[in-house]
């Protein structure tokens, strides 16, 4: 999940297919054999990929980063329903995870994968613009966090192989810790 090699040629096939999956109904775009495409999974490998890459693979990340930015210009409309439906999609398997981890507190060792929705949910905040649908989204990302921070145990970054600086413990404050069981 957190190889920069990988992530890096997945990135360049993700530009490849950007407009195709931009203007398709899929939220989360499956390929076989390949990784699945997302605005969300973009943006997690745009924020931690600088942090790890030598001059020659920067160089090939500015190029991908340069044609994301030219298809959201050209496709913004797009990308912004893209964004929000996604965002819509990943509160809904966060609230999930929470509600589940609530009625078995064991599903906390898998924390470090599930927290990934809400992490994605930040960055899709950001590109879904000025979608209607952003308003009560962000409503209930804000209820979901509220009701989160009662059982939220402040400690440690998470993940282990992804510099911590690319998420900072302010806007990522879920990242830093585990939830604890309600007593």
């Amino acid at each position: 999940m957190w190889d920069a090699a990988s992530s890096l040629v997945s990135l360049e096939d993700a530009v490849e297919n950007i407009e195709s999956y931009l203007l398709s109904k899929d939220v989360i775009w499956a390929r076989s054999g390949r990784p699945s495409l997302s605005l969300g999974l973009i943006s997690l490998d745009l924020r931690w990929l600088p942090r790890t890459l030598d001059a020659g693979d920067q160089a090939r990340l500015n190029a991908v980063e340069a044609r994301l930015t030219a298809v959201r210009d050209k496709w913004r409309v797009a990308w912004e329903r893209k964004a929000t439906a996604e965002l819509r999609s990943r509160l809904k398997l966060w609230r999930g995870y929470l509600g589940d981890l609530e009625r078995r507190p064991g599903l906390a060792t898998s924390y470090p994968q599930e927290v990934r929705n809400r992490a994605m949910g930040v960055d899709l905040l950001d590109s879904a613009g000025n979608q209607p649908e952003l308003i009560p989204l962000s409503a209930s990302l804000d209820a979901i966090d509220a009701s989160f921070k009662d059982r939220f145990s402040p400690g440690a970054f998470v993940w282990e192989k992804v510099p911590e600086s690319a998420f900072p413990a302010e806007q990522f404050w879920f990242l830093y810790g585990r939830p604890r069981s309600r007593n």
